[in-house]
């Protein structure tokens, strides 16, 4: 009854009118919706839209990744291990470029083996971001972010741990999600400390399971500790995440103007300034989080105090208070 193309038109279709009550349906690019007699022909021998999903699933394991369960309610103890990924972040507004890392992301996660996607970058180039950016495009709903401290949390019995990670990903094949582990170097010893296996041993044999598909973020520095351990390392494949450039910079800072200050902050030339003292001054931060930063300082300000300020005075202060932070840090 189905061939690829038709089974990929049937989706588009479903997708088109909502006609299923079960699936999450991600659409499928230039493939166009089947014919509606062609349409009938199909759904006369199926009871409804849901049965057609489930043949199609089974059938084609490769489209299985357009197609996935709703998520009505999460079980109790899964919400002890984290939250479902929202794409309700207001600085998602703000996001610009990155179309080739969204794209590639895609094609990773389509993969038959090690679609498992490591995204390396310096804290604030927008491993996080991308994605919440690469579920809002493909408008996935599905992705499932792991919080490491509530895995570890009561489990001090030897076992507990263990247990809970093997319940993790049981409930992560069952209702089809998308796990993101962001820090995802903070795994290494997790386990170890409270006596019983570290959870990248217990990950492994999950890591290439077809049905299970893992997200995880990290920086240079740490991934050459992840990155140490050889089956963990070849379960991934691994996305460098640079610096946006500065036109990409320029594209964001109008964003931001546009949808979180709703005002104008910086004009062109200034903001070019900005991000050149940003980028002498403060080495131990990154675009484009620092200048999103200080966008957010600059309108803070205003806000609060009800009048606008110079902006070099403002820089000035921003990057003051940076490098006491830094400073404290150091000390630490």
């Amino acid at each position: 009854m189905f061939d690829e193309k038709k089974a990929k038109g049937a989706i588009n279709y479903i997708y088109k009118l909502n006609l299923t009550k079960n699936y999450e349906i991600i659409p499928f690019e230039g493939i166009e919706d089947l014919e509606a007699k062609q349409w009938e022909t199909i759904a006369s021998e199926f009871s409804d839209a849901d049965d057609i999903v489930k043949e199609i699933k089974e059938k084609y394991r490769s489209l299985s990744t357009h197609i996935y369960k709703r998520i009505n309610k999460l079980p109790s103890a899964l919400k002890k291990m984290g939250y479902m990924l929202e794409m309700n972040n207001p600085f998602l507004s703000v996001f610009v470029g990155r179309e080739a890392e969204i794209s590639k992301m895609n094609v990773i996660r389509h993969k038959r083996i090690k679609n498992n996607i490591l995204l390396i970058g310096e804290p604030g180039v927008g491993k996080t971001s991308l994605v919440e950016a690469y579920a809002k495009h493909f408008n996935i709903k599905n992705i499932f972010v792991v919080e490491c401290a509530k895995l570890i949390g009561n489990t001090e019995y030897r076992g507990a741990f263990e247990q809970r990670v093997v319940e993790l990903m049981e409930f992560a094949k069952g209702m089809e999600l998308i796990l993101f582990f962001d820090e995802i170097h903070t795994l290494l010893n997790l386990g170890k400390t409270i006596g019983g296996i570290a959870i990248t041993d217990i990950l492994k044999p999950y890591l290439l399971d077809q049905k299970l598909c893992f997200i995880g973020a990290t920086t240079l520095k740490e991934s050459q500790y992840l990155l140490k351990d050889e089956a963990f390392k070849r379960r991934f494949t691994p996305l460098i995440l640079q610096e946006p450039t500065e036109e990409i910079l320029l594209c964001i800072k109008d964003n931001f103007e546009n949808n979180i200050a709703k005002e104008g902050l910086l004009a062109e030339n200034e903001t070019r300034q900005v991000i050149g003292i940003l980028k002498e001054k403060i080495k131990s931060q990154y675009f484009p989080d620092k200048l999103v930063d200080f966008l957010d300082y600059m309108c803070a300000y205003f806000n609060v105090n009800g009048n606008r300020r110079d902006y070099m005075e403002l820089l000035e202060e921003y990057i003051h208070d940076q490098e006491v932070q830094g400073v404290c840090y150091e000390m630490e």
